[in-house]
């Protein structure tokens, strides 16, 4: 039971670790955010730190209870970049 145990933890240890890093808007032009959003369908960017956006191609892909609106949002060269972004209505 030990050596299971043991083996876990060491199989997953590395993949625990293992992040995506973390893209920023501010990474981004406008036409490159719309490109990434219609390759993805949906993808969770943030402008700073705490301040992430749900970004869909269509209302579709928003969670339960949500919907898709339009929505300006800062990019590296236009401060007011229009994508569709999920919120609770």
């Amino acid at each position: 039971m030990k050596l299971i145990l043991v083996f876990g933890l060491l199989f997953l240890s590395p993949f625990a670790q293992a992040r995506a890093p973390t893209r920023y808007l501010s990474d981004l032009t406008c036409a490159e955010l719309k490109y990434v959003v219609r390759a993805h369908q949906r993808i969770t960017l943030c402008a700073r730190r705490f301040d992430c956006y749900r970004f869909v191609a269509s209302e579709i892909f928003c969670p339960e209870r949500e919907i898709a609106i339009n929505a300006f949002v800062p990019t590296k060269d236009n401060p007011r970049c229009t994508a569709l972004v999920c919120r609770h209505f």
